[in-house]
């Protein structure tokens, strides 16, 4: 970094930051003359010798964005002229490129995709542009990969997803699809199903074979990703529509109803992405349990980061000061952000991670992006008789890498009834704006292992105590996998 203007945080007065290059003209090497930061947010205008340091709210600065980084804009193209613009670069570029399982049949897929696109064109049907991107998002095992259609979006839902028959369901270990939620006054409500029923057929197809017809709702990275979505979006529809749901409730025979489908979105809201989410949640919230036991429980990654630590460490200075008998970390629903290094508060030693690889027209390999990422420790470090991080699918990207890093962490304990999302890349170089307003996603940067292995994409952070998804889990009114963190605090 050699100029322009920067933005810093600083927690207390007592950390520093550079005044001025030193003689190597260069910044954050050892020859920095070195002063105090201001605490809270300041901006630092390097063109100024030495340093200009600005407390203002409000600070005008201009945005460097290289080449490379920038959104890649093929709006103004045809539909046929920007797609094969789009594919030219992400069949090149793509993350995972090379890695079986991963990366769609370039050829087969482009094969099938452009002539709609071509037709599309003809048609001027913007619709049914927007569904061949869709349809070709559905060929990448990746759920960094998304088309965003703006207005399509809604008529694709309306097609879709808005009708619900009023019930949802979840699939247990044992195979089994049980249903968990049903709406009052709804459909299967009136057709006599309840909570606990075992769903048998749909639209006279085994459950099972029922499932592996449904159409995810977006990309998955990994098998029990695409079962959960799948079991998900059985349910839904348009609205009007009929199914023929064979089940059979608790203690009752096998029957099949016929049921039509209503305006309702109850029933996916009690199970996609986890349930019911409080998107005004502060970052991080912590709470002494009844049994004595410490929580913190992290719910973003990209909501006010400074706030995030400083709460978070407030709750590990507490808890050790009242000496509880160990901590649970809740990373189970985070959609990611960006990651802080959190497990350095816990660790006395360097935890390496992923080695981030970018695509290089030079040599035509994805080749490293800097240093192997690390969390270094903390200036203060906490410990604990006992420590539980608590994951599960719905923990996507950032949030995985942060709870990678708590994983490491010696006396550690990963409990869920899933691993994370096992969604981990880098997509900032990847953003595509075509045209009708839409914008398609992929990941270009991939984190690498020292074997040359992905990094937690397709696997996620593994439990070591794993709960089972089974009829008394899934019927329960409690939060049981985290009663089971606290059982093991207590034993």
């Amino acid at each position: 970094m050699k100029g322009g203007k920067l933005i810093i945080w600083a927690a207390a007065s007592e950390q520093e930051f550079p005044t001025g290059f030193g003689k190597d003209g260069l910044l954050f090497t050892e020859d920095d003359p070195i002063g105090p930061a201001v605490p809270g947010y300041s901006v630092i205008d390097l063109d100024q010798e030495p340093f200009a340091v600005s407390t203002e709210q409000i600070v005008e600065m201009a945005l460097y964005e290289p080449d490379d980084v920038a959104v890649k804009d093929f709006s103004e193209l045809s539909y046929t002229e920007s797609f094969d613009a789009f594919y030219a670069i992400a069949r090149k570029e793509y993350a995972f490129n090379g890695f079986e399982g991963k990366e769609p049949n370039w050829d087969a897929a482009y094969a099938e995709i452009q002539p709609r696109i071509a037709q599309a064109e003809v048609d001027r049907d913007g619709y049914a542009f927007y569904l061949a991107l869709r349809d070709l998002s559905l060929k990448f095992n990746d759920g960094h990969v998304g088309v965003n259609g703006g207005d399509f979006d809604y008529q694709y839902n309306e097609q879709h997803l808005l009708g619900g028959y009023g019930f949802a369901v979840r699939q247990l270990d044992d195979g089994r699809v049980m249903v968990v939620y049903v709406l009052p006054g709804g459909p299967a409500n009136g057709a006599g199903l309840q909570v606990g029923a075992e769903l048998l057929t749909y639209n006279g197809d085994p459950v099972e074979t029922a499932l592996e017809k449904v159409t995810p709702f977006q990309p998955q990275s990994t098998d029990f990703g695409l079962r959960y979505e799948q079991t998900v979006f059985l349910t839904r529809g348009a609205i009007g529509e009929s199914a023929a749901v064979g089940y059979k409730n608790p203690g009752g025979g096998q029957q099949v109803v016929e049921m039509t489908s209503i305006y309702e979105v109850d029933s996916l809201l009690s199970v996609y992405l986890g349930g019911p989410y409080d998107e005004y949640v502060l970052p991080t919230e912590y709470s002494v349990h009844p049994s004595g036991a410490g929580y913190i429980r992290i719910n973003s990654n990209y909501d006010d980061l400074g706030l995030l630590l400083r709460v978070f460490e407030r709750a590990l200075a507490t808890f050790e000061e009242i000496g509880v008998p160990g901590i649970i970390i809740d990373m189970r629903l985070n959609f990611g952000g960006a990651p802080l290094g959190l497990a350095g508060y816990l660790h006395d030693d360097i935890i390496n991670m992923g080695q981030l690889e970018y695509y290089s027209d030079k040599t035509g390999q994805f080749e490293p992006d800097g240093p192997r990422d690390k969390v270094y420790p903390n200036q203060n470090t906490y410990s604990f008789p006992k420590m539980v991080l608590l994951v599960d699918q719905f923990c996507f990207s950032a949030c995985e890498i942060e709870s990678y890093g708590f994983s490491q962490v010696p006396g550690m304990v990963v409990m869920g009834q899933f691993p994370t999302a096992g969604v981990e890349a880098e997509t900032a170089r990847g953003e595509f704006l075509l045209p009708e307003g839409i914008e398609f996603g992929i990941p270009t940067g991939r984190f690498t292992m020292p074997d040359g292995s992905i990094f937690l994409e397709g696997v996620g952070v593994q439990p070591t105590i794993r709960i089972p998804v089974d009829e008394e889990s899934v019927l329960s009114n409690e939060d049981v996998v985290l009663e089971n963190a606290i059982d093991y605090i207590l034993s």
